[in-house]
């Protein structure tokens, strides 16, 4: 028993002043409330003790907390320099598939300048192979036949002038639509593509 209320009960049964009935009902009230601060001091005390046990609990899941909160900056870290990389990988494919389109485009040209160029060059041969022939037959004064080459050679000349333009429209064509890329106006008309 609480010792203050000890010496109330001690007070109590020896004092005479009380009757029995009075003296018994003082000692069942103290009694009643020493019992009541018996269950407050352990409440008190499973009070404390929860409380330092949630202080534990709490210190570990801050501790707990820090260390991912540290985990989660690395692998941002990570993350950024992960996008850092993925992004100049872009970059580089982005450049590698416009040098592959730029090749792909040389090489459709090259082709289409190829065409006409084929014809200039062999109508050329065939014509100084003509003006060889038609020297030679001056010389053995047959005007038939070098009014005949002659014609020919006209001919040549005719498609190797044909041949040169088209490739002289391939290549303006090119330059308006380059012109029309970077933002210039573009002229409508198109060159002929046939041999």
């Amino acid at each position: 028993m609480n010792q203050h209320l000890q010496s109330i009960l001690t007070l109590i049964q020896n004092n005479d002043g009380f009757t029995p009935e009075q003296k018994e009902a003082l000692i069942k009230s103290i009694k009643a409330t020493d019992k009541e601060l018996e269950i407050t001091a352990f409440k008190l005390d499973r009070t404390e003790k929860v409380k330092r046990t949630t202080a534990i609990l709490l210190e570990e899941t801050i501790e707990e907390l820090e260390q991912k909160r540290k985990a989660i900056e690395e692998t941002n870290a990570t993350l950024q320099q992960s996008l850092q990389e993925l992004k100049a990988a872009q970059a580089q494919l982005i450049q590698s598939e416009k040098m592959a389109s730029l090749g792909e485009l040389t090489a459709g040209i090259a082709h289409e300048i190829q065409n006409p160029l084929n014809f200039v060059n062999n109508f050329s041969e065939v014509s100084t192979e003509l003006v060889d022939e038609m020297n030679g037959e001056l010389e053995k004064g047959n005007l038939a036949d070098v009014k005949q080459i002659a014609q020919d050679l006209r001919q040549n000349l005719t498609k190797i002038n044909h041949h040169g333009k088209r490739a002289g429209e391939i290549v303006k064509s090119m330059l308006q639509h380059s012109n029309s890329s970077s933002g210039q106006k573009e002229q409508k008309t198109k060159p002929s593509m046939r041999l």
